[in-house]
């Protein structure tokens, strides 16, 4: 089995990067050979902009030589492999070593404009890929299966020749149907009808083109349709708790152990958890050369999300832009969090789980709520959230590496906790702070001697430490920095410095490493530098929506 994954594998890296879509939606296509009742399904209707391409082949140039270099480190050290594995995947390796253009990945049968499509035929997993020449990509497994003295093993379907290779029940199976490559799993046990199901030499009797489920998703969450997908929580756990798939059903009694539907009160409660959590889905919203942008949506059952919206504030900062190395930013309003919790699980309490599997969820709900009804004191009760910003850090020979940056922590009654701090830490005594967000000097003691220059500031919401010489001259504008008009929870934002980072980090890190450890850290600087030469800034924002949660990651390029 592992000589045909690294195959698909090999392949399938190459490839996704480069797939793309044809013009216009076509049951012909990857896509149409997916059920519209799929339980998952990632592909693509569009082709990708061409500038996409263009910056992607000259990202593949350059990182090519390190990425074959990485992946040949992980061969000749992979000790669970036997030798005819090896020389498979040898023999791969060699075949990509020198295809660091898209030219030369033509070469094999690859194209930068393939449609490709990842679903699931019931719950198996099945991956099809358009080529540009199918002819070469059988002639590419010729000189795989030559150069490594191994033929991989060869069964037929109808009409379907097909690639197999798994000494077990299970198969990995790999075809070319026209000018598409299908992957899949089939049980050696299998009948006709079930590989014919699986290879796509059956057709669904409607496809999710035809069905329209990928556009609906694209037009409610604004996703391209150069590549998008979700994965259908309810219909996932309908067919794994009723055993009613005949797919699954015939996979596995092939494989010896027929699926048995789960009993009515363990359905149901599945059923019901699955309910609150439908769908995720995810999908291109930007693509150009300059930027990418990635939304994945989890979806909530309308009143959790409710909840969620009710629970959920906007970090401190959030609507401020971020020209820091790391900038990172949470909401935490801790009272708001526990009624949250408290609500969930006094729910499941009054309505405990029927399904003896579901046992420690009732536990722990019962545990849950004896434990926060009790009251939060202060400053914790006071609590909203925290921002935490790195401007600057280097190495410095041996000992604390020099940093700068600064440190907020929102809340309701900052004098409150100042107060109590002086309490209890001796060295803030004479602090004297006032809610004006003027900086003052911050006292460590005989710690201070060790530490770069520290000031302390305070508005009538947040308090903030800065950290390193003339960070004190941010603080101001760091507590004055405005939270986002929508409930935006998370917020991770960095310089693609931050790559470099690890570069400059990685002599100080691998020294007490051995040869060999100290090689691959080499081999991963070198890759962080070639990052931080791509990207300019990334950002990463989590945000409660009336449908759930909305995850947006967005990466700008130099």
């Amino acid at each position: 089995m592992p000589v045909i994954i690294r195959l698909g594998t090999c392949v399938l890296a190459s490839a996704l990067l480069l797939a793309g879509c044809g013009k216009t939606p076509d049951a012909g296509i990857p896509l149409g050979y997916a059920p519209a009742d799929t339980p998952y399904v990632f592909g693509n209707i569009e082709p990708m902009p061409q500038a996409m391409i263009d910056r992607y082949a000259t990202q593949f140039h350059e990182s090519w030589p390190m990425l074959i270099a990485y992946y040949q480190e992980i061969l000749s050290s992979a000790e669970k492999l036997d030798d005819t594995s090896k020389r498979v995947a040898q023999a791969i390796l060699n075949e990509f070593k020198t295809r660091d253009t898209l030219d030369k990945l033509r070469e094999i049968g690859l194209r930068p404009d393939a449609h490709m499509a990842l679903y699931g035929v019931g719950v198996i997993p099945v991956l099809r890929l358009e080529l540009g020449d199918a002819a070469a990509f059988k002639a590419f497994v010729a000189r795989v299966e030559q150069n490594s003295g191994q033929k991989l093993e060869i069964g037929k379907v109808g009409e379907q020749d097909y690639w197999f290779i798994g000494k077990d029940a299970l198969e990995v199976v790999m075809a070319v149907q026209g000018n598409q490559v299908v992957l899949t799993l089939i049980p050696k046990n299998a009948g006709e009808d079930l590989r014919k199901k699986l290879l796509g030499i059956t057709r669904p009797d409607k496809n999710i083109l035809q069905g329209g489920a990928l556009d609906a998703l694209n037009q409610k969450f604004h996703y391209l349709p150069n590549g998008s997908g979700y994965l259908d929580v309810v219909r996932l756990v309908d067919l794994i708790s009723s055993a009613s798939d005949p797919v699954l059903q015939e996979f596995s009694t092939a494989l010896g152990s027929p699926a048995k539907a789960l009993d009515a009160a363990c359905r149901t409660d599945a059923l019901s958890i699955a309910q609150k959590f439908p769908r995720l889905s995810f999908g291109y919203e930007a693509l150009t050369a300059q930027r990418m942008q990635v939304g994945f949506q989890l979806e909530l059952e309308a009143a959790l999300a409710k909840d969620v919206m009710a629970a959920s504030a906007a970090a401190p900062g959030t609507a401020a832009p971020s020209d820091s190395l790391l900038d990172i930013s949470i909401a935490i309003p801790v009272l708001k969090l526990k009624d949250f919790w408290q609500k969930q699980a006094k729910a499941i309490v009054a309505k405990p789980y029927a399904c003896s599997e579901f046992a420690d969820l009732n536990k722990q709900a019962v545990d849950a709520v004896e434990k926060l009804d009790s009251s939060v004191p202060p400053p914790f009760s006071d609590f909203n959230g925290m921002r935490f910003s790195l401007t600057k850090l280097n190495p410095k020979g041996v000992g604390m590496p020099e940093f700068s940056g600064k440190l907020l922590l929102s809340m309701s009654n900052p004098t409150t906790t100042v107060a109590m701090a002086q309490l209890v830490v001796p060295t803030l005594k004479d602090l004297k702070l006032s809610p004006d967000s003027k900086p003052v000097p911050l006292s460590l003691g005989a710690m201070a001697a060790m530490m770069p220059p520290m000031f302390v500031a305070m508005s009538p919401t947040a308090l903030a430490i800065s950290t390193g010489a003339g960070e004190e001259t941010g603080l101001a504008a760091y507590l004055a920095a405005p939270a986002a008009s929508q409930p935006v929870f998370m917020r991770m934002s960095f310089s693609g410095a931050v790559y470099g980072l690890f570069g400059k980090f990685a002599d100080t890190i691998s020294a007490k490493m051995g040869d060999k450890e100290r090689a691959q850290m080499a081999k991963s600087a070198q890759m962080m530098t070639v990052y931080e030469k791509w990207i300019r800034h990334g950002d990463m924002q989590f945000t409660a929506t009336p449908s759930g949660i909305a995850i947006e990651e967005t990466i700008d390029m130099n």
